[in-house]
Formats: C-alpha cells, structure tokens, sequence
C-alpha cells in the first residue's frame, strides 16, 4: 500500500515536471529568442507579433511596419511600431495618444474597428481636420506601469493634448506569459509538493502572504484577477518585475501620469470599457479622479445594451469576439467609441 502511494506520487511528480517544462516554453524570452518569422500566409499569433523593447521596464512593444492577419483580422503596424497609421508632423487638430492594452489595441478586430479608430474617423468626419489625430500605442497585455512608461518614452514624441488610458482589470499584473522559468530537474525541489500546498494553502509562509499582498493578488476578486495568469505563486513574477505589480505600483504610475500631464499640457481620460463596477474598476476609479483626471465609463452604455437586447451574458454575446473570449467585438468598440465621442463633442454613432 505503502509501495502504491509513492509509485502514484512518483508519476505525479514527473506528469507535474513536464507540464513545467510545456509552461517554460511558453515564457516569453524562450519564444523571442526563438526569431519566429511571419509565416507566408500572414496568419500570425502574438508572438509574431512582438519583440523586445530598449525600455526595462516596457519589456516587449510591437514590431513596426507589420501587416498581417491576427485571430483572422487585418492587422498593420506603422514604422513606429504602433497599430495606427503613420502620423504626420504637419496634422492641424488636437493630438490624442491612447496608451492600453489589448483591448484598446483591439484584439479580435480588424484596425478600422478598433474604437481609437472610429472615435478618429467620427472626428475627422464632424470636424475635419481640426478634429484630431489619434495614436493608438496600445500593446496586448501591457499593465498600467508598461503603459505609462510608452508614453513616456514613446509617446510624447506625438506632443498629445489628450492622452487616453484604458484601465482594464489585469493592469494590476503583468502578462501571464512574462514569468520565471522553472527548474525542471531540481531534486531539492518537489512540483507535486508545490501543487498540493497551492492548492490548500498548507505551509504557505508569511512571507510568501507579503509578497502575494504587494503582486496585489489578494485584494483582488479571482475573477477579475485575469493578466496574472491567475497564479497564486509569487515565483512567478521575476524579480526584476516586482515591482511593477499591486496597487502601489498602480498608485505610483498613475501619479506619475499626473505629473506628466502637468509638465507637457496634456488631458488625461481615463477609460474604463468594461460592463459592471468590480471591486478593482472602483478603486482605479476613485485613484483617477483624486488624480484630477477625467473619468469616462463606458461600462453604463454596455449594460445598457445588454438590458434593450435581453442580454443575459457579456461573455458569448454579440459584444464579444467569442463564446470563450471576453474581448470587445466591433460592436463594442463601436459603442466605447460613441461614449468617447460625447467627451469631444454633442452626438455619438449610432450603434442600433
């Protein structure tokens, strides 16, 4: 009997240390260094779609001048490397820089259908040219401190009268792909061991509480814990990344944006484009405004086309890409888009 248990550990053991291998390959200096060329059909995933960045602290940005096909939507970059086309010194009207992750980069849609672009268009269209050029910097699962660390270095280079940030639940951590490679032959080490203290909190140490506190993973509802690949280990947040997860990362970023918008004259809206009020969109939200920023949600508008359609699920309707994918359909991009609108001017688009 006592021969069966650990013959029935020992296979735990080795299925565990080669699911940690699998997981090693999908840790993102593994995939990078890999050099993946764009295939000849131009369908590509996301690490097609990026490189390493110069910037510590932005760690990955979008390689320039792509055009592809992404989750089947046309998808191009400018020779910067952002998803908007190619900006010109010369443009007359105010300069909006929006600076997100994948849902402003619009994940699942093709680049006419992201709401940066339509909020462009219905500005160019009820304006003209004095109505604004907008940027769009947004990188897939970038967090609030990669994404204010684009403005800076990346960003302000477009002298922006507005900057619009897009406040998602996972700006708290960083992308579940950027993480510690695991050793996988470590005999000082137990994965089955691992797995069965995470899974019922047995021998976790304070210490091991501390640092979940400063990744910010308690605070937060499991469910709205989505960009930390939803991990309650810290050893997957290397080191030197720490630091830019949890609210007082959140915290400090945020002040920080506010001190750039003092010193270069710029606006910030910050954005909320998700239905609902969770527990970690409220706090962001009381954070923005106490910064002085402008707080637009488009999360009223969403609920209330769920309410006119008899939605009784965000999640699989026609305001998302998928039956399985949170992320906002045209649809919704067209809606976030009109409540932005209102921010600019009288009216929106119709979105019947």
């Amino acid at each position: 009997m006592i021969g069966g248990v650990l013959v029935a550990g020992l296979l735990c053991e080795i299925i565990l240390r080669a699911k940690v291998q699998m997981e090693n390959e999908g840790v993102l200096s593994a995939q990078l260094d890999t050099g993946l060329k764009i295939p000849s059909d131009r369908n590509v995933t996301l690490i097609h779609l990026i490189r390493f960045s110069a910037q510590p602290s932005i760690i990955y940005e979008l390689r320039p001048n792509l055009s592809v096909f992404f989750l089947g939507q046309a998808c191009t970059t400018n020779s910067i490397g952002f998803r908007s086309p190619e900006p010109a010194d010369g443009d007359g009207g105010r300069r909006i820089v929006g600076i997100g992750d994948s849902v402003m980069f619009g994940w699942g849609v093709s680049d006419e259908q992201t709401y940066l672009a339509v909020l462009e268009e219905e500005l160019d269209h009820r304006l003209g040219p004095l109505g604004g050029t907008v940027i769009n910097t947004a990188v897939p699962g970038y967090n609030a401190v990669m994404e204010v660390e684009t403005l800076e270095h990346r960003g302000l280079r477009f002298r922006p009268d507005v900057v619009i940030m897009n406040f998602v639940g996972n700006d708290l951590y960083l992308p579940n792909f950027i993480r510690s490679k695991k050793k996988v032959f470590d005999l000082g080490r137990s994965h089955f061991v691992d797995f069965l203290r995470r899974s019922t909190g047995v021998g976790w140490h304070k210490s091991d509480w501390t640092q979940l506190r400063l990744a910010g993973v308690e605070s937060v509802p499991p469910e709205e814990s989505t960009g930390f690949g939803r991990s309650l280990n810290p050893d997957d947040v290397p080191p030197q990344y720490r630091d830019m997860v949890g609210w007082p990362a959140y915290s400090r970023t945020m002040t920080r944006l506010a001190e750039m918008s003092r010193e270069h004259g710029f606006e910030v809206i910050w954005l909320s484009t998700a239905p609902g009020m969770g527990a970690s969109k409220k706090r962001a939200m009381a954070i923005a405004r106490d910064l002085g920023f402008t707080v637009v949600d488009a999360g009223p508008s969403l609920d209330e086309y769920m309410n006119l359609h008899d939605i009784q699920s965000f999640i699989g309707s026609a305001l998302t890409i998928s039956a399985t994918d949170p992320h906002p359909s045209a649809l919704s991009h067209k809606i976030i888009a009109a409540v932005l609108l209102e921010h600019f001017g009288p009216g929106g688009t119709d979105v019947s």
